[in-house]
């Protein structure tokens, strides 16, 4: 029954699918479209699950991302020293399917990839085993917030939380943005918690709630951001970032600590260019972090604690493109990562060196290349294609170990990542329904001494997801 189940879905979803897009282009778009309908952005970060992993919980007309903060303008205040409060929000429910066990997070909702083959050495794959959840903790509570004029410029400020947090509450609250900025003529600072640049204003317009993670870089950050207008369409940005919930890896598992240790901040450096119907923008960040403040070292038969001061720096470019016309969007991102780990995506570092005492003398980051395609058309009934592919490039120094030293979000044996996943949605007003189906094939193999990888087997998850949102 399984196995015809998933076709006949997939079948029936493709069915819908045309028939709405038929039926609308045959109708004239008159039914008001919610404001929220072009946001697709989802929340927590998944948790890998091998060499290192992080427990912590993560947006399309579905999925609802908050404009990038370079373009969030709240209502512009005209009164004289009072903040004008605008209250906003969404109550959305999940239904998700698995066909497999996958790294996960969110209950569930923030899905990543499917975990490789476990042979109990009768012929059974432990991990092939399905399941099936309705959630409604994504639902979301926000506050825009519009200041006075100081110092020439306009102030504003944002507050948003849901019940995804990280602890092991259902009804944990969590924050997700909170900031203060402000607007002059060519200038913006902003202070505060919301998403990181690499996430940007060109995202998948998915339902899920992991928003085309791990292809996707996706995270929200403490951060002192400044953009600067230098023409009618083009922006510099300059921002410096510290990790709260999506963190780095390393000899503790996943945690901000190893940022924290290292003193200096995430940096990144961007340029957008924005002409009619377009974004286009590349940038670079450089992420710094310390894995471990003491260590344990062995002389004359004895062990002793030291002090140690070893870092490991990732440099990692990206570019990316939006082209809107009527009714089509056409999206397109690339990164070249370097341990991004913290932006929810398959990578990390190892160690490559060893001093006489045992202690780490070097390490080498684990580099990967991602890329994503995403087309949509529609708006009240919108279908929508993403493409992901990411690909393991390995290490650039030779690693001590292939058993141990290994620090990455997910699995260090994974050779490549694929997703294909068509959404349809109907958004109306404040309403939103959509259906999607996922399917996420990661390759697993053996590993040389550059952490490479080699025969390679491939499995698979089907993924049909369900949505339910109601705007406010």
């Amino acid at each position: 029954m399984k196995k015809l189940f998933l076709p006949v879905a997939v079948l029936a979803f493709y069915s819908m699918s045309l028939n709405a897009q038929t039926t609308e282009a045959n109708s004239e778009e008159n039914e008001e479209v919610s404001a929220d309908t072009n946001e697709f952005r989802q929340d927590p970060p998944a948790e890998p699950q091998t060499v290192v992993t992080e427990q912590q919980p993560t947006m399309t007309p579905m999925q609802q991302p908050v404009a990038a903060p370079v373009d969030a303008d709240p209502v512009v205040n005209t009164g004289k020293g009072k903040a004008h409060v605008q209250l906003y929000g969404f109550v959305r429910n999940y239904f998700y399917y698995d066909s497999r066990k996958c790294v996960q997070s969110s209950a569930g909702l923030f899905n990543q990839i499917p975990m490789a083959k476990k042979d109990n050495g009768h012929g059974d794959d432990l991990n092939e085993q399905s399941s099936a959840r309705l959630l409604a903790i994504t639902t979301r509570i926000g506050l825009n917030l519009n200041g006075p004029v100081v110092l020439g410029a306009q102030t504003s400020g944002k507050i948003e939380t849901d019940f995804n947090g990280f602890s092991s509450s259902t009804t944990m609250l969590r924050i997700r943005h909170a900031y203060a900025q402000m607007d002059w003529a060519k200038w913006r600072v902003l202070c505060g918690q919301t998403w990181h640049p690499m996430y940007g204003e060109v995202f998948p317009d998915v339902l899920a709630l992991s928003s085309g993670s791990p292809f996707q870089p996706f995270s929200r950050a403490p951060q002192l951001r400044v953009d600067y207008k230098a023409g009618k369409n083009t922006t510099l940005t300059a921002d410096a970032l510290y990790q709260l919930q999506y963190t780095s890896v390393g000899p503790n598992g996943a945690s901000a600590e190893y940022s924290t240790n290292a003193v200096l901040p995430e940096m990144y450096l961007g340029l957008d260019y924005k002409p009619e119907h377009w974004i286009l923008g590349v940038g670079l960040d450089i992420c710094r972090i310390k894995p471990q403040q003491t260590a344990t070292a062995k002389e004359n038969n004895e062990s002793y604690t030291k002090n140690v001061d070893e870092y490991v720096t990732g440099f990692s470019p990206i570019a990316y493109m939006q082209y809107t016309q009527d009714l089509l969007t056409i999206k397109a991102k690339a990164l070249y990562g370097q341990n991004t780990a913290h932006l929810n995506m398959m990578s990390g570092y190892a160690a490559s060196s060893y001093n006489d005492d045992g202690t780490v003398s070097d390490y080498t980051t684990i580099n990967n290349f991602t890329t994503w395609l995403g087309l949509s058309y529609g708006k009240r009934k919108m279908l929508s294609l993403f493409f992901g592919y990411s690909k393991n490039l390995g290490t650039g120094d030779d690693v001590a170990s292939t058993s141990e030293g290994i620090y990455v979000r997910g699995y260090d044996n994974i050779d490549h990542i694929y997703r294909f996943c068509p959404t349809f949605s109907y958004n109306v007003k404040a309403f939103n329904l959509g259906i999607e189906y996922e399917a996420t094939g990661a390759a697993y193999g053996d590993v040389d001494s550059k952490l490479k990888v080699s025969n390679t087997e491939t499995v698979v998850n089907h993924r049909i997801c369900a949505m339910v949102k109601y705007n406010f």
